[in-house]
């Protein structure tokens, strides 16, 4: 209750126009008002200059509301000069002090105010020690004039805490100038992407990511960057594949790329090489006879090391088509493909000599050492299924029996609806929604 009578009193004895500029006054004027006629003050000394803090800006108030107010009637001067001086901050456990703010700037920092005072005559006790600055190298901000925007290589007199938000390596008490190859200059990448291309404001170690050349402090105008620019040489297992009428293929070895295009191809580079010379270093592709399941089985274009991890058998440069597995075949009922002639799209009914296995992908049912045309009803043939469907007579291809009875339709094994008649069966409609025109007029029917 004392301090809100104490600031109360200052308030009245600001609108009389006291001439309250003296900090000495307010120091007698605290002193006498908590009885502190001598001896010890009664409140710590950081209570005290909070206080007088407050007052500073109490005086910052009334002299704004005095400037807006000044057509009003006032025994107070309007122009009472703003107090500025030293502010002190604590900024992640280090001081910090700045000139020149007054008591509501220097309070949005939390800081304390030294009315009057510089920060070069502040003592430690009053604000403890500097915080050391030093340079900040590539710190992530950039700068913007009429030809664009630009990252900043460095900045000098910031400290450790202000260079870690802007995300640099900051050295302590150095500029930027001492720096030297310990904070690179930017500069030109000339690179090759299939074409030779040029990046600015890049650093050389992200050059050397791209197998460029780097040219410090220079911009690509000032460059030339002629391609190809990078070593070329042979490109073992690329991850691409060839097409042609036959099928799709992995491609085993490419020539003439350079080892940027390789890695993005995740194949083995060799660099100054030709396929042809690799050999044993970029080994074939071939066909792999395994057992699975009790069952041999056949892949195409497998490598041999993979090829072992099944504990198959590797023919080099081979196809299935072109050895013998000992696998078993059979017939594949019902595979999941389709034939296309100038007809149409047609499905397979039934294939001869697939392995289980491949009848397996094609998600059919096999039958070891068994033809398709000794299988009978055990593979159902396609056929046209007649059904109705909301009392319309309708026909479709390419169905099985055990579908269209779902449809509870008639199926003709073997046909299509070209080939038959759909004779849906025939009775009295009550009540349809049609009407008859005569001379009269237009009149509903009953019955058809």
């Amino acid at each position: 209750m004392k301090y809100f009578l104490f600031v109360f009193t200052v308030l009245v004895l600001l609108s009389v126009n006291v001439n309250a500029e003296d900090e000495g006054f307010f120091d007698g004027f605290y002193k006498a008002f908590f009885g502190g006629g001598g001896g010890e003050c009664p409140v710590a000394e950081n209570e005290y200059l909070s206080l007088l803090n407050t007052i500073e800006s109490l005086r910052h108030r009334v002299s704004e509301l005095e400037r807006s107010c000044g057509n009003a009637s006032f025994d107070t001067p309007v122009d009472l000069p703003l107090e500025v001086g030293a502010c002190c901050t604590r900024e992640q456990g280090n001081s910090n002090c700045i000139d020149s703010l007054d008591s509501g700037e220097c309070g949005s920092f939390n800081g304390v105010l030294y009315t009057g005072r510089m920060c070069s005559s502040l003592s430690t006790e009053e604000c403890g020690q500097s915080t050391p600055t030093g340079s900040c190298c590539h710190p992530k901000i950039s700068y913007v004039n009429e030809s664009g925007v630009f990252p900043v290589q460095c900045l000098d007199s910031l400290t450790e805490y202000k260079c870690g938000l802007l995300q640099g390596s900051w050295s302590e008490d150095s500029q930027c100038g001492e720096l030297g190859e310990s904070c690179p200059s930017f500069g030109a990448c000339c690179y090759d992407d299939g074409i030779s291309k040029c990046v600015n404001w890049m650093l050389e170690t992200n050059c050397n990511k791209l197998v460029g050349i780097f040219s410090a402090n220079q911009k690509c105008d000032e460059v030339q960057c002629h391609g190809p620019i990078a070593p070329t040489g042979s490109c073992c297992h690329p991850k691409i594949s060839y097409v042609n009428e036959s099928g799709v293929f992995p491609v085993q070895c490419l020539d003439s790329l350079t080892n940027y295009k390789c890695k993005l191809l995740q194949g083995s580079w060799s660099e100054d090489s030709q396929c042809g010379e690799l050999g044993e270093s970029c080994p074939s592709f071939g066909a792999c006879c395994y057992v699975r399941e009790g069952h041999i089985h056949c892949d195409n274009w497998v490598l041999e090391s993979n090829c072992s991890n099944l504990a198959g058998t590797f023919s080099a440069n081979q196809k299935c088509d072109d050895i013998q597995c000992n696998s078993p075949t059979g017939s594949c009922c019902h595979p999941k493909i389709s034939y296309v002639n100038e007809s149409g799209v047609f499905p397979v009914q039934c294939l001869d000599s697939l392995t289980e296995y491949k009848c397996g992908l094609l998600q059919g049912t096999w039958g070891e050492h068994i033809q398709c045309n000794a299988l009978g009803e055990s593979c159902a043939p396609y056929g046209a299924c007649c059904y109705n469907d909301n009392d319309v007579s309708k026909c479709v291809n390419w169905m099985l029996e055990t579908n269209c009875n779902k449809l509870v339709g008639t199926f003709s094994a073997n046909q299509k609806c070209d080939d038959i008649q759909c004779n849906s069966p025939t009775g009295s409609c009550c009540h349809p929604k049609i009407s008859y025109v005569n001379e009269s007029g237009v009149f509903p029917v009953q019955c058809l």
